[in-house]
């Protein structure tokens, strides 16, 4: 792995997840490359509680009835980030649970696909970083991903191009997990942490 364009890195006693520029999550279970790596960041060695989790998984793994959690497949997406895309899970499944978990099988991948293709290209067309702001404050809990942006880069509005071009490749990462499971015949399991 190349940890050198990671934001956060997080250490459990198996896992460890790395959160990238972009919005995504990485598990890994090999712990002897997070120790190599581990000077410039901070590890909690404590007991942690539920307020510290806020990511979604994007699982692939199981079928209609079964799924495997933090499978090697799944990717992970940031809560913050993922609140800007929320508005395509609701609107393509009426029984999206943000804090559960939600199938989103042959009958709903094609309905999530379109909402994603519509949401690219709002994204896409956003022109400066007070459209950004206005586009998630539209959004419920979308204010949350201006406020971390704004503890990560206080100056996030003179740079807004950056982020602009990784809300659009998050955007593009989820169109194409639609597609391979389009085209494997796979089960999107959408589970908040």
């Amino acid at each position: 792995m190349n940890f050198q364009n990671k934001s956060r890195i997080y250490a459990g006693p198996t896992h460890v997840k790395i959160w990238f520029t972009n919005g995504i999550w990485e598990t890994s279970k090999i712990y002897n490359t997070f120790k190599q790596i581990l000077n410039p960041f901070e590890m909690n060695i404590e007991l942690l509680k539920n307020d510290w989790l806020n990511f979604v998984e994007l699982n692939i793994s199981g079928d209609n009835e079964n799924v495997f959690r933090c499978h090697p497949e799944s990717s992970f997406i940031e809560g913050d980030v993922f609140n800007l895309f929320t508005p395509c899970f609701e609107n393509s499944n009426h029984l999206f649970e943000f804090f559960g978990q939600t199938r989103y099988n042959s009958r709903l991948i094609i309905p999530l696909q379109n909402e994603l293709k519509n949401h690219l290209s709002i994204i896409e067309k956003l022109k400066n970083a007070k459209e950004i702001r206005s586009f998630a404050d539209d959004i419920f809990l979308g204010y949350k991903f201006i406020s971390e942006l704004g503890k990560i880069d206080p100056q996030w509005e003179k740079t807004w191009t950056k982020y602009h071009a990784q809300l659009i490749r998050v955007n593009l990462d989820l169109i194409a997990l639609t597609n391979r499971c389009i085209e494997q015949e796979r089960v999107l399991w959408v589970i908040g942490y």
